[in-house]
């Protein structure tokens, strides 16, 4: 009989019944994280055509450094979150059988 293959991202799924919350976590940080990498390159270009355009108001380069630095302290703070919470994220011998079964 021929078995039905799945995908490997369901496959991954059913592994981790357990870390299904972790899992989960892990995405969305990593999604905050892109997101916020993203807006730091924004200000950063919105500081950049300001200085092309001749813009010499000190306060619009204030609020986007803010900017800047906020949207690359939550990066930091998603990757590392990641990383201490999903450090243990499978128990590799439990599971290894399903992986090279």
């Amino acid at each position: 009989m021929e078995e039905k293959k799945t995908s490997p991202y369901i496959r991954l799924w059913n592994m981790g019944k357990e870390e299904h919350g972790k899992l989960l976590l892990a995405i969305i940080l990593a999604v905050i994280g892109v997101t916020s990498s993203m807006a730091a390159y924004y200000s950063a270009a919105k500081m950049i055509v300001a200085l092309l355009n001749g813009n010499e108001n000190f306060n619009f380069y204030l609020n986007w450094c803010l900017i800047f630095r906020l949207c690359d302290q939550s990066n930091i703070l998603c990757c590392c979150f990641i990383m201490f919470t999903s450090g243990n994220f499978f128990n590799y011998e439990k599971y290894s059988y399903r992986i090279y079964a």
